[in-house]
């Protein structure tokens, strides 16, 4: 698959995520919750893209479980942080 291809079908990935979450936002009266599933977007992408390029070397892997660690990390991260407060 093509650079271009991947980025165009990454892309799709993460704006079908962020206008999901933007829509719940509106039902929830709730801004704040885009920020937490930011982290998780890298999470969606990293791993979509990393089957679509059907990537099998150890270093593939090793980036492929360090971006979900981190963005994990950070989702969990701002979910505390915002726990029990309105929005910012």
């Amino acid at each position: 698959m093509s650079f271009l291809a991947l980025a165009g079908y990454s892309a799709l990935v993460i704006l079908i995520l962020m206008v999901s979450t933007w829509v719940l936002s509106l039902i929830l009266k709730n801004t704040s919750i885009v920020d937490i599933i930011w982290g998780f977007g890298f999470v969606l992408v990293n791993w979509f893209a990393f089957i679509l390029m059907e990537a099998d070397s150890i270093r593939s892997w090793i980036l492929a479980i360090l971006v979900t660690i981190w963005g994990l990390r950070l989702t969990v991260y701002i979910l505390i942080r915002n726990a029990g407060k309105g929005e910012d």
